[in-house]
């Protein structure tokens, strides 16, 4: 039997959906050398004051779980604080005279409903990092956030064997972590984030309606009008070193060459930097001429190359206990709680690539929202049109775990590596090798159907073939 276990084997430790799982997780493959990876990893430790946690460190490749939320908001403003510079006398006991000072001074707004200034608002992994939600407590979740960028999830496709089978490179199987943050806690999440973007928007847009100079407390009202997630495997190259005794990590987005991680500083370098920095600062405010080189010495260079070495040792030892700290406290708090198979089964956990139906129709959407004003509208009507059109009534394209309308390169793909794992011939076991063949025959004959783009075209249209 194949030495490879599916995601559902690998990740879930209760008796989860498989068909669920196969259909919603997706995976980013793989496409930087070796080479770039080093290169990318020697540029990141590059600097003058960085200092290179180890000169061989340990590189292993991992698949690291994320959710990638999309949500649309109607946001209203129910009330704020608005300021605005104002100058007023202050009399100066000193001179004995009025002064002009300026201050800010804030003025309490309430809006009714119908007055108060409001938008709708769409947030995608694409445009806001925080709808990229690390799902795991293994590494402190600051480093691993360096790796976002707006090219996180690009190329994303069904998880096969092969991607995590691939061990020319490396000698071994690259790690497929589990996904241990609930949906429902990134969502949690994700919404605080939407919170914090949604007020800084609207202190802007106050400003801009209102010429005031500065806004104070902000009361929003959020309305979610949808909300979509999916689980998205991002490819990860972990670099592990030492530092004083401790692990020192740094990764790097298999794609994009994104590096997050903890960065060393050069303890030497920097106190020299710091003496520096003292020396030029004794000769320009010397004052009353300059100081001896004795006082130089001992009252200005030593102590600064000493605070500064300190700082650069132990700093780094100080931010990594401190992460590794809140890691742990956040295990703590989302882990408590047992699993359930409502993980998968959310109805607002999709698969990646499902969300985007098209600036015009997403357009659309915002404009019916918000002529519904705040009665909102069912998630599922961006899927219906598309579904009615797409169907698969036979479950060809289910059997070969591709939606609707697959590319004729999808087809040829997932039949390769269906028909690899599911031959008959790589089993021993009689039982298994029958129903082996059986999925092999079914798997055989979707293909037949799908491979060919007349066959094809009659059964997207008519359900027959």
């Amino acid at each position: 039997m194949s030495r490879w276990r599916s995601p559902w084997q690998l990740l879930l430790t209760r008796s989860w959906s498989r068909a669920s799982l196969d259909e919603k997780l997706r995976a980013v493959p793989f496409i930087r050398s070796v080479e770039e990876v080093m290169s990318a990893y020697n540029q990141h430790h590059r600097s003058i004051f960085s200092y290179r946690p180890s000169r061989a460190p340990l590189l292993r490749e991992n698949f690291l779980p994320f959710w990638a939320v999309f949500c649309i908001v109607h946001v209203e403003v129910i009330s704020a604080e608005l300021g605005f510079i104002r100058s007023h006398p202050v009399y100066n006991f000193r001179t004995k005279r009025y002064e002009s000072r300026t201050s800010v001074v804030y003025k309490p707004y309430t809006w009714t409903s119908e007055s108060s200034p409001k938008w709708t608002a769409s947030f995608q992994p694409a445009s806001h990092l925080s709808m990229q939600i690390y799902a795991s407590f293994e590494y402190p979740r600051g480093y691993v956030n360096g790796i976002r960028s707006g090219d996180t999830f690009n190329g994303a496709q069904r998880l096969t064997s092969e991607m995590v089978e691939d061990v020319h490179r490396l000698g071994r199987m690259r790690g497929l972590e589990e996904f241990r943050m609930r949906p429902s806690e990134a969502l949690d999440m994700a919404k605080e984030a939407i919170l914090s973007d949604a007020k800084e928007e609207a202190r802007m847009r106050l400003k801009v309606q209102y010429g005031a100079d500065d806004i104070g407390f902000v009361d929003l009202r959020l309305q979610y009008l949808s909300f979509s997630m999916s689980p998205i495997y991002v490819p990860v190259f972990i670099f592990e070193g030492r530092y004083l005794g401790e692990t020192v990590l740094t990764f790097i987005h298999g794609c994009t060459l994104a590096v997050g991680g903890q960065r060393l500083y050069n303890a030497p370098v920097v106190a020299i930097a710091g003496a520096t920095v003292a020396a030029f600062a004794a000769a320009v405010l010397g004052g009353g001429g300059l100081p001896t080189a004795d006082v130089i010495l001992t009252r200005m260079l030593l102590p600064a190359a000493a605070v500064g070495f300190l700082l650069a040792f132990v700093y780094p030892l100080v931010a990594l206990k401190v992460r590794n700290w809140f890691r742990a406290s956040e295990e703590r708090t989302h882990v408590q709680r047992m699993w359930d198979k409502a993980m998968w089964h959310e109805e607002y956990v999709r698969a990646f690539g499902t969300w985007k139906v098209g600036s015009g129709q997403e357009q659309a959407h915002r404009e019916q929202a918000r002529d519904k004003g705040r009665q909102g509208f069912d998630w599922s009507s961006f899927g219906q049109k598309e579904t009615s059109v797409k169907r698969d009534p036979k479950g060809y394209y289910a059997t070969l775990g591709l939606p609707p309308g697959a590319s004729e390169k999808e087809i040829k793909s997932a039949f390769r590596s269906l028909a690899l794992k599911h031959h008959p011939d790589r089993f021993l076991d009689e039982r298994e090798k029958r129903q082996a063949k059986t999925r092999f025959q079914k798997i055989t004959a979707a293909y037949e159907v799908l491979r060919d783009a007349n066959k094809r075209k009659v059964y997207d249209e008519t359900g027959q073939g």
